[in-house]
């Protein structure tokens, strides 16, 4: 896919719902980030996750996930799988923990995000499974810091070693 479609879709898809979240957390009063602590913790914990997950990529049924990713991505330039890890780490904990789960409550988010990720074709079917427990986590570090801080850290983490990951099989993979 070429790389102007996911710039446009940061901007067209995460925009919107990025404004909207900034307006809901400016009026709730959640602070997004409300110090340094939980930052760093998120970014220690990410890599931890994102190193895990790489010793499982190889292995069904996450092998065969990440090739069907990267069958839809391509390989992407490092400017755009920041974008596309800052977009999805910064706007989904906007409105998933800082809307939604403020608003309705821990588990109306998990099952939200969980949702989001729903799979557009068969050999996808872990991505929900372990998007479902990204998103206890996610949640679990809001209560626990009080604030966004952390959870983005660790989503744009994870999203950014992955996106990664995947576009280099999927260079691989190219004749």
């Amino acid at each position: 896919m070429p790389e102007w479609v996911w710039w446009f879709a940061i901007f067209a898809l995460y925009g919107p719902a990025g404004l909207f979240g900034f307006a809901w957390l400016g009026w709730s009063g959640l602070p997004i980030v409300s110090g340094t602590t939980g930052l760093g913790a998120g970014l220690l914990l990410g890599a931890a996750i994102a190193g895990l997950t790489s010793l499982v990529s190889d292995r069904w049924p996450f092998r065969e996930m990440e090739e069907a990713l990267g069958e839809l991505t391509g390989p992407l330039s490092m400017p755009t799988a920041v974008g596309l890890a800052i977009a999805s780490g910064v706007v989904e904990e906007l409105v998933f923990r800082g809307v939604i789960q403020a608003w309705l409550g821990f588990w109306p988010a998990v099952i939200g995000f969980t949702l989001l990720h729903l799979p557009y074709e068969r050999t996808l079917w872990p991505w929900p499974l372990y998007a479902f427990v990204m998103g206890v986590g996610f949640g679990g570090l809001t209560v626990w810091t009080g604030d966004l801080g952390a959870a983005i850290a660790v989503h744009f983490t994870v999203n950014l070693m992955s996106l990664l990951r995947i576009s280099a099989r999927a260079a691989d993979a190219r004749p």
